[in-house]
């Protein structure tokens, strides 16, 4: 393994000589990484104490890890306050349960501490404007470099959608915990549920196809990543498609056309 955890040891006897035992553990090969409960069967012999029986059960995905005690590292809170030296950090439940001053943030008793004198905590980056479907290379915008000879559109995109977390890892490890997708496939609505339960991946949210005022081309023979807005028809049946499926905004590829006076395109987006 590259990484082993075991944290919250148990112990319960159940009579002289035979002890049941259970721990969270965390265990990562790699980019693969499990966790769960483990448990023991301690049995004492005349060498001393040994194993008997052991198994593991990995946690449900969007099971929120053990909680656990940030200490010493300077806080920095995002509210403009001066930063916190000396701070702590209660993790619980997967969320922030309290974050300040010794005096203001009591240490929980039995809870599993990490000191991190020197370091700063500090609130996680938002990137505002991503675009899964592309990669941000030629390959993704045909429109712009045509490399489809040696980069076939299609194998592109798919890869850009079976494999999204090369790019969840990468946000997260450039301190960005929460990305917002402006444009792009419809399946781009299903990596919020898929980042939600992933300890490895950031908040995601995404507005799912663009309403284009140019009759863009670039989409694929079953998918749209681009929504004509021919008529005013067309812009609301775009809406309520979005709405349809819980998109977190709707955007606008408000595209110029010279054939088309502006008048006409304002309208249809209202």
């Amino acid at each position: 393994t590259d990484l082993f955890e075991g944290v919250g040891l148990e112990l319960v006897p159940v009579r002289p000589g035979l002890v049941y035992g259970t721990y969270r553990y965390r265990v990562r090969y790699g980019a693969s990484e499990q966790s769960g409960i483990s448990e023991r069967l301690f049995v004492k012999t005349d060498r001393g104490w040994r194993i008997a029986v052991t198994s593991a059960f990995p946690s449900p995905p969007g099971t929120p890890p053990p909680p656990r005690v940030l200490l010493g590292a300077t806080l920095v809170d995002g509210t403009g306050a001066p930063p916190v030296p000396d701070s702590v950090v209660v993790l619980r439940g997967g969320k922030i349960d309290c974050a300040g001053s010794r005096a203001s943030c009591a240490v929980p008793a039995g809870v599993e501490a990490i000191d991190l004198p020197g370091s700063w905590i500090t609130p996680g980056l938002i990137d505002a404007h991503v675009h899964f479907s592309q990669t941000g290379w030629a390959d993704g915008r045909p429109d712009f470099v045509d490399v489809r000879e040696t980069h076939p559109y299609e194998e592109v995109v798919s890869g850009l959608r079976t494999r999204p977390e090369r790019f969840f890892r990468s946000y997260l490890c450039s301190g960005v915990t929460a990305v917002f997708d402006v444009g792009g496939y419809p399946w781009t609505w299903g990596l919020r549920e898929k980042a939600a339960s992933d300890p490895l991946a950031p908040h995601v949210a995404a507005t799912g196809p663009l309403l284009s005022t140019r009759d863009f081309w670039l989409n694929l023979p079953g998918e749209k990543q681009f929504l004509y807005l021919g008529t005013g028809a067309d812009a609301r049946a775009g809406v309520r498609y979005l709405k349809t499926h819980g998109a977190d905004a709707v955007k606008v590829w408000f595209i110029p056309v010279p054939d088309r006076k502006f008048e006409e395109m304002e309208s249809l987006v209202q």
